[in-house]
């Protein structure tokens, strides 16, 4: 029975016992891979975060290849010709291209994502749309990213390939954004300044590597508008702009409190 031939691929006949052999490398190859990449993720869990990234990259490159070397080698088990089976490819490629298009290219996508490491798990993100998060993980087809809200968005990887993508962490932790407030038209704008510059410097997320700068935008008889403009540094954890804002706005608004500024 096992040397039954079930069916003839190209001239080579593949018998039962042939697709066993098939079936049980491809499953063994898979195993194999699998344990690769958890062994190495699990070894250099305590990197630092830039190492992480390229570990992470590694383990997916490398699930990928043993995946391919074992396809091969349960291939060539069996007799498979690969002239022939890429004619057969090539065939069935008429056929079905259009509906593995957008497959393929979330496939190319993502390992050009791995490759080219513009996008890390663990970075902070913004896409095109607004969308705001953490990347979990790259996967074959898609990017699991959670939002701050701890929502999780599945992203096409041929979207962050194609689309303008904002990474926040990619290169340095520090990020300067303006803070817009407004006073009364009657205050003492040096003394404002003083209070000002000296509060957005006891903030926390504050860096104490750039300057924090106040800049007027607009006035009127009643009232000036400000800006403060100030770098922050919010560590691994990454930007979130809706809590950064607020801790400013918190410690200004107490500040002008004790100091009688409307």
């Amino acid at each position: 029975m096992l040397d039954t031939v079930l069916f003839h691929v190209g001239e080579a006949p593949v018998t039962l016992a042939g697709l066993l052999t098939f079936l049980g490398v491809l499953i063994g190859t898979y195993i194999v891979a699998r344990l690769a990449r958890s062994g190495i993720v699990r070894v250099n869990r305590k990197r630092s975060p830039m190492s992480r990234a390229g570990i992470y990259t590694l383990s997916r490159l490398l699930f990928y290849f043993i995946i391919i070397i074992g396809f091969t080698i349960a291939s060539s088990i069996i007799g498979i010709d690969f002239t022939t089976f890429a004619l057969i490819a090539g065939a069935l490629s008429v056929g079905i291209g259009f509906g593995l298009q957008s497959i393929i290219n979330n496939f190319v996508s993502g390992i050009l994502l791995l490759v080219e490491k513009k996008i890390r798990p663990g970075d902070v993100i913004e896409l095109d749309g607004g969308t705001m998060g953490r990347v979990l993980e790259i996967n074959v087809r898609t990017t699991l990213l959670r939002t701050f809200n701890n929502l999780e968005v599945i992203v096409p990887n041929s979207e962050l390939v194609v689309k303008k993508c904002t990474n926040w962490t990619l290169s340095d932790l520090e990020q300067r954004i303006k803070i817009p407030f407004q006073v009364s038209g009657g205050v003492d704008r040096e003394r404002l300044r003083e209070i000002v510059l000296e509060t957005a410097k006891r903030v926390s997320t504050t860096s104490p590597n750039h300057e924090v700068e106040l800049a007027l935008t607009r006035f009127s008889p009643s009232t000036l508008e400000y800006e403060l403009i100030v770098w922050v540094d919010e560590g691994e954890e990454g930007p979130h702009a809706t809590e950064t804002h607020s801790l400013y706005l918190d410690a200004l608004e107490s500040a002008f409190r004790q100091n009688n500024i409307s």
